[in-house]
């Protein structure tokens, strides 16, 4: 099974030996062993985008047993060999976490800065499980989403402040320019001249046209969304229930990105009955206001009451 793979050669011996020592304390089971790998990394590792080099020869072993430290793919990569290792079958999953929300076109940009990489393990009566090593050592890199949730360091990635707001209108821009035009083919393009008459220019002419029509529509662009850059009133009930959610997550309460409100309120009961009560009436204020018909004048005392719960 290509699950199981291992490279051939006798490389990483130490962390061969540590995963079969694994599935023989845990008698292979893959959860208990995985559990164990993630006390083990959230103990002694750090979590950082500028790591020391590893040894070619056996770069897991440097990893687990020497540096310790590194971001998403050495966690992902040594949480895969070892449980190879142990005879759990695994493979390492990568994709995108998290991205920057573009008020301007109303979508998430999601930028090479958000890969991510993570794992899964097979188990037979669940199929593939996943696990994401690197939220035992960073799990604000997870629950946030952002690297720079994780690391203060890269912030130097996302602009700020005008420079960044006006980054985003510009990306808004080039991306419908891209959508509505360089993405036309050639008969398209004449086809969206034809109403200005223009439709049987020659190639040059063509090119001269789509040249002088697309600055134009940057520049209207451009105008368009700086003159409605403070129409939109700030979502003070949002920012009042992100900040709510941190605080419930750094006293314990596991909480994944996709959790509703509802699901949230659940399990926060469960962790805390004793407090019920007084989270009760946050959780249902904050369902009917965002997504029912709360009253407006009970708004404001309810994002006040999430700011600041203890």
């Amino acid at each position: 099974m290509l699950a199981l793979r291992l490279p051939r050669n006798n490389s990483n011996p130490k962390a061969r030996a540590l995963g079969e020592a694994l599935a023989t304390r845990n008698g292979n089971d893959a959860a208990a062993i995985t559990q164990e790998f993630l006390s083990m990394i959230r103990q002694d590792f750090t979590y950082t985008l500028e790591p020391p080099p590893l040894m070619m020869d056996r770069p897991i072993d440097d990893f687990l047993f020497q540096t310790k430290s590194g971001y998403c793919e050495h966690f992902s990569s040594a949480y895969v060999f070892i449980m190879r290792s142990a005879g759990i079958p695994a493979r390492v999953v990568t994709g995108y976490l998290g991205g920057v929300y573009n008020s301007s076109g109303d979508y998430l940009l999601v930028r090479n800065s958000d890969a991510h990489a993570w794992a899964e393990y097979w188990a037979p009566e669940e199929g593939w499980v996943r696990v994401d090593p690197t939220g035992a050592v960073a799990p604000e890199r997870i629950n946030q989403g952002t690297v720079d949730g994780a690391l203060p360091e890269a912030i130097r990635w996302y602009e700020q402040g005008w420079l960044g707001d006006l980054g985003m209108r510009m990306d808004w821009v080039s991306s419908r320019w891209r959508q509505l035009v360089i993405e036309f083919d050639a008969n398209r393009q004449r086809r969206l001249l034809e109403p200005l008459g223009l439709g049987d220019l020659g190639t040059s002419g063509l090119t001269l046209a789509l040249a002088v029509l697309g600055a134009a529509g940057l520049a209207l662009g451009v105008w368009w969304s700086m003159r409605h850059r403070n129409s939109r009133r700030p979502d003070h009930l949002g920012r009042a229930w992100v900040r709510f959610r941190h605080r419930l997550g750094r006293n314990g309460l596991t909480i994944e990105d996709h959790l509703g409100p509802e699901h949230l309120r659940l399990r926060a009961k469960a962790k805390w009955p004793e407090r019920a009560v007084e989270l009760e009436p946050l959780f249902a204020g904050y369902i009917a206001h965002r997504y029912g018909h709360g009253e407006p004048a009970t708004l404001p005392a309810l994002i006040n009451a999430l700011k600041r719960y203890r």
